[in-house]
């Protein structure tokens, strides 16, 4: 605080209890730092003790001080501020009230409700439970069935109903796909020894679809799609199926990139028709040429 030990009284009405202390505190920053300047170094160190002091004393009861008279310099605003017609004062009062006691309010821990008890249960009566005692029943006899010449009714009437078994679910296998071939058959296909390899030497590096010297990838001319479905249907076992769509009779040289035969061919099959799911090559070699016969002949698109 002030060396007064009074707080300041700010025009507008409102009291300022830090402000002493915090003015205090830059005109001793202020002293240290011009006798810095100037080379006064037992100044330097007194002021700096001093501003230490009052950070450690003043500023924290000015705080304190503050906190104080906050619900007072509220109050003032907005009372004054309605009765001046500053609503802009009495607005920023009001803000104040609320959350000064508001805030309070929030903080006040509340009572815990007492525990509820559960109710006693009443006793049973003592006639209840005599009531359910009862002396150990005699044994019925089974009813005679009546004697037949075979003696199958007596057998019947004396043994136990036999319930009825529901019928087991039919099993379903999980169902092949044609990723699943793909990855089964890699180690025939890829490698300096697969049939992608074979097939590319085989034509020249020339693509069996188009003719284009630029092919670098094999093509499964019954596609893969096709073999899974005859495992599906069970034509063909996953091992019969894997090894086939992998032989070096099903692959044909193929250029691939943007554009190429391969990407735009896909999963379709090779046909000499257009159509959904089907794919005409521009210049097929022979071997190719005979799938897109085979292939549409099965379809029924053409006669054999």
């Amino acid at each position: 605080m002030d060396p007064d030990g009074q707080c300041y009284v700010l025009p507008d009405g409102r009291l300022d209890c830090l402000g002493p202390s915090l003015a205090a505190q830059a005109a001793l920053h202020a002293g240290v730092a011009e006798a810095l300047h100037e080379g006064n170094y037992g100044q330097v160190l007194v002021g700096s003790v001093l501003a230490v002091a009052n950070a450690a004393t003043s500023v924290p009861i000015g705080y304190a001080v503050q906190t104080v008279v906050a619900p007072y310099n509220a109050s003032f605003d907005a009372t004054t501020g309605f009765q001046t017609g500053n609503y802009k004062q009495a607005l920023r009062g009001s803000l104040e009230l609320l959350v000064i006691f508001g805030g309070a309010r929030l903080t006040t821990p509340k009572a815990s409700p007492a525990p509820r008890t559960a109710p006693q249960a009443e006793p049973a009566a003592a006639t209840e439970t005599t009531a359910v005692e009862a002396t150990p029943a005699e044994p019925v006899a089974a009813p005679q069935s009546r004697a037949s010449g075979s003696g199958t009714e007596a057998a019947r009437a004396t043994s136990a109903p036999e319930s009825s078994a529901s019928a087991p679910a039919p099993s379903t296998e999980p169902r092949v796909t044609a990723d699943e071939l793909r990855r089964l058959g890699r180690g025939r296909f890829e490698g300096a020894g697969g049939s992608k390899a074979e097939a590319l030497q085989r034509s020249g590096g020339v693509c069996e679809h188009c003719g284009k010297p630029t092919a670098a990838q094999g093509d499964h001319m019954r596609s893969l799609q096709r073999y899974a479905t005859d495992v599906n249907e069970g034509s063909l076992t996953v091992e019969e199926a894997v090894e086939a769509s992998s032989a070096p009779e099903n692959i044909a040289a193929s250029c691939g990139g943007r554009g190429g035969c391969n990407p735009i061919k896909g999963a379709r099959e090779l046909s000499n028709e257009p159509g959904p799911g089907r794919f005409v090559p521009e210049e097929p070699t022979p071997r190719v040429q005979t799938q897109m016969d085979i292939n549409d002949v099965t379809s029924g698109r053409q006669e054999p």
